[in-house]
């Protein structure tokens, strides 16, 4: 939540950081026990410079999810609004999962449908919070999609390097796109500039 309201506000995190004083105070009201290990958890509103004195561990985390939870807040920056992203990301994950297992085995049907219909049912809890970790398998998806199918290098270079910026674990998809060199110095490039900013 911290680092959705630091690039709302464009000014994204440029180094491990503390949380914000709006961020702190929000995540003190819900009494998040997120970044507290043992006996140390605050009490609700009566500690929120102890959590303004903690550095918020994701800070440095890839920007896209956060970009583009910032852009989801312009409609309110409520913390139920921004989890019910989530929701339109589980939608278009059943979507991505069918189309990939269609693309893969195209001659099998029921293999798409039997993959989609799993990913509709699969409990979802990493979906409840915010994290980047919805947003990252769905990314994943597109990209093995684009590396699947799609011919076109500026595509398949954006969807590799939109779920690199997403979560870091996605550079699995470097080596993969290494097949096709355009794509891959088209991923290379965005992904280059975040690490050099870093």
């Amino acid at each position: 939540y911290d680092n959705v309201l630091k690039y709302a506000a464009l000014r994204p995190p440029r180094d491990i950081e503390r949380f914000s004083a709006h961020g702190a105070q929000t995540v003190a009201q819900l009494n998040s026990s997120a970044y507290f290990i043992g006996p140390e958890v605050p009490a609700p509103r009566e500690h929120v410079e102890q959590w303004a004195r903690r550095v918020n561990h994701v800070s440095m985390q890839p920007p896209l999810y956060y970009a583009v939870l910032a852009l989801w807040s312009a409609v309110s920056s409520s913390i139920y609004w921004l989890r019910a992203f989530n929701a339109l990301v589980a939608g278009l994950m059943v979507w991505c999962v069918w189309t990939f297992a269609q693309a893969a085995y195209p001659a099998r049907p029921f293999v798409a449908v039997g993959a989609g219909a799993l990913a509709a049912v699969w409990p979802q809890d990493a979906f409840y919070g915010i994290s980047n970790d919805p947003l990252a398998g769905l990314l994943f998806g597109w990209a093995l999609i684009q590396l699947l199918k799609n011919k076109n290098s500026l595509n398949t270079g954006l969807a590799v390097s939109a779920a690199f910026l997403t979560k870091l674990p996605n550079m699995v998809l470097f080596p993969l796109a290494a097949r096709r060199p355009r794509a891959l110095v088209v991923a290379a490039l965005p992904a280059a500039c975040w690490l050099a900013r870093n």
